[in-house]
């Protein structure tokens, strides 16, 4: 996906905000999934490894990635998070420190529709703005994976053009 991809949404409902992302992919679900669920995929759009079975209802290890590790001075301790929902190749949903994150796909003609929607607990205008940004930058690193077989890595990824623009976004709400 080029750097001109289409805005997320937000909703902002009191001390709980609802960002949603969508892309339209010409890739068929169940290839979608393996990019969204294995981990020699999810190293080119995902700052983490998740680390344990994965199914619904496990808890999983979150491990930075080495190199975001070291770019970045990071504890690779990135926490655990519960699979909530794992319905192949349809949802894939967890939650990790308060967030809720759930890719869902939905085909359609020769590919599908992947919607990204992230609730966080927070009004604070910084953090929807970093985690909008952040979010924003996986739903273009994966869709580069699939439609290029590669992406840059995710540990060089630079949100701040892409904060700015959910700044002015959310100081039109």
């Amino acid at each position: 996906m080029t750097p001109d991809s289409q805005l997320g949404s937000i909703e902002r409902h009191g001390n709980h905000t609802v960002l949603r992302f969508q892309r339209s992919l010409a890739h068929h679900p169940e290839k979608v999934w393996q990019a969204l669920t294995e981990s020699e995929h999810m190293k080119s759009w995902l700052p983490v490894d998740m680390i344990g079975v994965r199914s619904a209802g496990a808890t999983v290890s979150m491990v930075f990635w080495p190199d975001l590790v070291e770019k970045k001075g990071l504890d690779p301790d990135a926490g655990t998070a519960v699979i909530s929902e794992w319905d192949p190749p349809n949802v894939f949903e967890w939650v990790w420190h308060g967030s809720r994150v759930r890719f869902e796909l939905t085909r359609g003609g020769e590919g599908c529709l992947l919607e990204l929607t992230v609730e966080i607990e927070s009004d604070d205008p910084d953090t929807i703005i970093d985690n909008a940004g952040g979010y924003h930058q996986w739903a273009d690193h994966l869709t580069m994976l699939l439609d290029d077989g590669v992406s840059p890595s995710i540990a060089d990824a630079e949100p701040q053009q892409r904060e700015d623009q959910y700044r002015s976004l959310i100081e039109t709400l």
